[in-house]
């Protein structure tokens, strides 16, 4: 789980010290010159579709069953919010919609079973 959302100290990726993956700091960390550090977080209410996406995504990924669950951790650093197949058709996109009208810093990914048009225009 990314170190953003919890209290543990750990930093890095965890793939077995492979060096030629960089070190996974807090922005406030972040070495001068580096890049903006960007928080992964993957939204999704079923536990197992959930698991798989933050599964492929690392080990250096929060993952909260609603997008309600995020909000009280917003302090506006940049999130990349992936979410998962059951938020596009349980209503999701709409209270998304409204924490990304209020907070800039997050951009979001939608991953579907199947895109539809209906879908696509809800996303948009």
């Amino acid at each position: 789980m990314s170190s953003f959302f919890t209290d543990d100290t750990e930093t890095g990726i965890g793939l077995g010290g492979d060096a030629s993956v960089p070190e996974v700091l807090p922005v406030s960390e972040a070495p001068s010159g580096a890049g903006p550090v960007i928080n992964l977080v993957v939204v999704d209410p079923d536990d197992v579709a959930r698991g798989r996406l933050t599964d492929q995504l690392g080990s250096d990924v929060s993952s909260f069953a609603t997008i309600e669950e995020l909000v009280p951790y917003l302090n506006g650093e940049p999130i990349a919010l992936v979410l998962g197949p059951s938020c596009a058709g349980d209503g999701t996109l709409s209270t998304v919609e409204r924490v990304l009208n209020g907070h800039r810093e997050i951009g979001a990914i939608l991953v579907a079973e199947e895109l539809t048009t209906t879908l696509l225009q809800q996303a948009l």
